[in-house]
């Protein structure tokens, strides 16, 4: 009490300093605001510090990035002389665009021979077009090269590949800056008119990201805006007076700004995951101003003057608003233990979103109401909402048995499902079924190879220690196995390339034959003279570390592990007899398999850790264990639930919908609270348990419903994204809030009915007058 009491007394005191302080923080962030940037780097979505990204960067800064721009096209004359013409214009067009480091293509293909002057570089495809080899021919020859055998032209010769590698070496802002203008190159030539009518498909990391970006930017664009729609006309359905509309719209506006204005000043961008913020905080920014504006609204129908009615609103909301603002602010606050930066940032964002909501409708509003009252507006008697609500309540007091024993027979339902839980940071599951990049998934993965990049590197602890039989051995053992694999290919690395020259010097030695020391010194003299500029792409540092680099298809977070193990199995086995070799899996597939293995990890942990701080700010709300243990059953059951649903389902556990538990946990309990700190009021102003919660419910009731119908149509607006993460938790939250306002409205009343404990003293709770 001596809280409300103080602050209470010091808005009344100063409402045009407390209205100044807090008008002037927004206007500042709120002119920040627009310029958030976007960030697709796939560095946020990892885990920082794992030893998966480690590697990664390492390998990156040696042989440069593996985020390859793929473009498939199909047709049936590619072999032809005019289908070989259009390639090769192509690949002179993607090459030509600036930061390109380089173009694999049909046109850019070669073998190894030797003339009258040595050895050369002998194309695939001749100059003069018309004396290239007849289409089977060529088709027969790309498949029994070792440099082209795979990825390059699929079985039939009706589809090839063009892949075009940015010029790039990290995954900081400024590679995600080269490969989108790559990208943006590569599709303006894909729309000259000489290329328009072309059955082209475009994949790859980098398309990727540019399609998360654009797809968010898509949905903030959309949503928003219907966000801003459903909260005004529910609004509009709860409070019935423009004035007050307007405010809370105000306090829902301001919040935004507060978020959005520190993220542009602390240079924090928007990802996949913090792009869900604006619709997260729009929604839970309308909590705080309806339970002070409902309640005002009555104070002055109940005839309290403009004065009265502020203190008694203040006196009655601002104890469980500062306290569902920290409990929600903690439940997203868990979410900045994750490993996963974008996760963290969207923790700690979110929680000062709660913070400026709670500030601009717990202190700002009522500061404006003490200057500019609104008109007292008669309240209609006998409320059919209200006597609903009462009547429910009362249902589940009176059959407590019944509505207990359904909910647990519920909730171990849900619990049978909760195990089947799946991670996945699958490409293919981001994405509509009918979406254009999963097309082209589909025809390359289908004809050509995967789509993720897979690398293995091979280091010897000597110099030219890859220039020995053995290690050109393991290599070789390494892609063969890759090969066998269904999801892989079988790569190319130096020792294909060594192969390819060693034949060029002895024409009738078999591929793949055991080498000599003197074999390997003669083919690694052809190479370094015909391809000297291709050499670094695949062994660095005097010969001593090579790269085998395959492609994977899409795969899910199972999948993706059980594949990991087998190649490592695998390389271990076959480095075991050498110990100056070591084999390290990298790339894409490996960092994005240890992501998934930290999410479950970070879910349960950031779900128990916000379970065991709201479970103590109910103990310091409610001053008694049981109390608070009894306030936790209503939010943590929808929450198993709504779990229960994604394993049922097969709705995976990504690096959206990881946030689903601690996100709503911390919304949930702000309608618990509210209702729990009414009807203790009542019950310490003598009344019976019936009549306190029949009065809790006539305090609370209306603005429970109304917030929860806010949050529930917000956040189900997200499920008609086209992006799957944000869809998922849309409808996820969705289903959470409507569960969790059944809870509060049946299971609580219930559960207060059969373990509910009498107040052993009015001085725990606040005081007020019946309305």
């Amino acid at each position: 009490m001596s809280f409300a009491l103080g602050i209470r007394e010091r808005i009344a005191a100063r409402p045009r300093r407390w209205l100044a302080v807090l008008a002037s923080i927004t206007v500042l962030l709120g002119a920040a605001a627009p310029f958030t940037r976007w960030d697709a780097n796939p560095e946020l979505l990892t885990i920082e510090g794992s030893p998966e990204l480690a590697t990664y960067r390492d390998y990156l800064q040696r042989f440069g990035s593996d985020e390859l721009i793929i473009v498939a096209i199909e047709g049936p004359a590619l072999l032809e002389p005019a289908g070989l013409a259009t390639i090769r214009e192509l690949t002179d067009a993607f090459a030509a665009i600036d930061d390109v480091e380089d173009v694999a293509s049909l046109d850019t293909a070669y073998d190894v021979d030797f003339g009258p002057f040595g050895p050369f570089a002998s194309p695939l495809v001749p100059d003069d077009l018309n004396e290239a080899p007849e289409p089977a021919e060529l088709l027969a020859r790309v498949h029994a090269l070792p440099l082209t055998k795979d990825g390059l032209l699929d079985a039939a010769g009706t589809t090839t590949a063009l892949t075009i590698k940015p010029d790039t070496n990290s995954l900081g802002g400024e590679a995600r800056a080269i490969q989108g203008s790559v990208l943006a190159g590569v599709e303006a030539v894909l729309e000259r008119p000489e290329f328009s009518e072309l059955d082209a498909h475009l994949a790859g990391s980098p398309v990727f990201n540019r399609e998360l970006e654009r797809l968010n930017t898509r949905d903030n664009a959309r949503f928003t805006p219907l966000a801003v729609a459903i909260v005004a006309v529910l609004l509009a359905f709860a409070l019935r007076q423009f004035g007050a509309v307007a405010l809370a719209m105000v306090c829902v506006g301001g919040t935004l700004a507060w978020v959005r204005g520190a993220m542009t000043l602390a240079d924090v961008p928007f990802t996949t995951t913090t792009s869900l913020l604006p619709p997260l905080l729009m929604v839970l920014a309308v909590s705080v101003s309806v339970h002070v504006l409902a309640r005002y609204q009555r104070k002055r129908a109940a005839g309290l003057g403009k004065k009265d009615a502020v203190d008694a609103t203040l006196d009655a909301v601002l104890v469980p608003a500062s306290l569902t603002a920290l409990t929600t602010a903690v439940g997203f606050a868990s979410l900045s233990v994750s490993p996963i930066p974008s996760v963290q940032t969207f923790g700690v964002f979110a929680a000062l979103g709660v913070l400026a909501a709670f500030l601009l409708g717990g202190v700002a509003l009522p500061a404006w109401l003490h200057l500019v009252p609104l008109a007292p507006r008669n309240r209609v008697a006998g409320d059919r909402l209200d006597r609903a609500l009462i009547a429910v309540a009362g249902a589940a007091r009176r059959r407590a048995p019944l509505v207990l024993g359904s909910a647990a027979l519920v909730v171990a339902v849900a619990l049978v499902f909760v195990p089947q839980l799946r991670v996945s940071t699958h490409d293919g599951e981001f994405f509509p079924d009918d979406h254009a990049l999963n097309r082209a998934y589909d025809v390359i993965e289908s004809g050509l190879a995967g789509v993720t990049p897979l690398e293995l590197i091979v280091s010897s602890a000597q110099p030219n220690g890859i220039r020995t039989p053995e290690a050109l051995q393991v290599l070789a053992e390494l892609q063969d196995f890759l090969a066998a694999q269904p999801e892989t290919i079988r790569g190319v690395s130096i020792a294909d390339w060594l192969d390819v020259a060693r034949r060029a010097i002895e024409p009738d030695r078999s591929a793949g034959s055991a080498w000599s020391e003197n074999e390997i010194e003669r083919a690694a003299f052809v190479l370094g003279a015909v391809s000297s500029r291709d050499l670094p792409y695949w062994v660095r540092d005097e010969w001593s570390t090579a790269r085998i680099s395959s492609r994977s298809v899409a795969l899910d977070s199972e999948q993706n592990a059980a594949l990991l193990a087998r190649i490592e199995a695998f390389a271990d086995d076959r480095v075991a007899a050498h110990p100056d070799l070591d084999v390290e899996v990298t790339g894409l597939v490996p960092v994005f398999a240890g992501m998934e293995e930290y999410l479950l990890e970070s879910q349960i942990f950031s779900f128990s850790l916000a379970l065991i701080a709201v479970f103590l700010v109910f103990v310091g709300l409610f001053r008694s264990v049981s109390w608070a243990a009894l306030a936790m059953v209503p939010n943590v059951a929808p929450i198993v639930l709504t779990l229960g649903v994604m394993g049922a389902s097969g709705i995976p556990l990504d690096v959206v919908t990881v946030m689903v538990a601690s996100v709503n946990l911390g919304i949930v309990v702000d309608d618990t609270i509210h209702m729990i700190h009414a009807f203790r009021a009542a019950r310490a102003e003598g009344l019976g348990d019936g009549e306190a919660m029949e009065r809790s419910v006539r305090r609370t009731g209306r603005a429970v419903v109304f917030t929860s119908f806010v949050l529930s149509l917000g956040f189900i607006s997200l499920a008609f994204s086209d992006f799957q993460p944000t869809a998922h938790f849309g409808a996820l939250t969705a289903l959470t809030v409507s569960l969790a306002l059944l809870a509060d409205l049946a299971l609580l009343p219930a559960l207060i009915a059969r373990f509910g404990m009498a107040e052993r003293s009015a001085k725990a709770v606040l005081r007020e007058e019946p309305v």
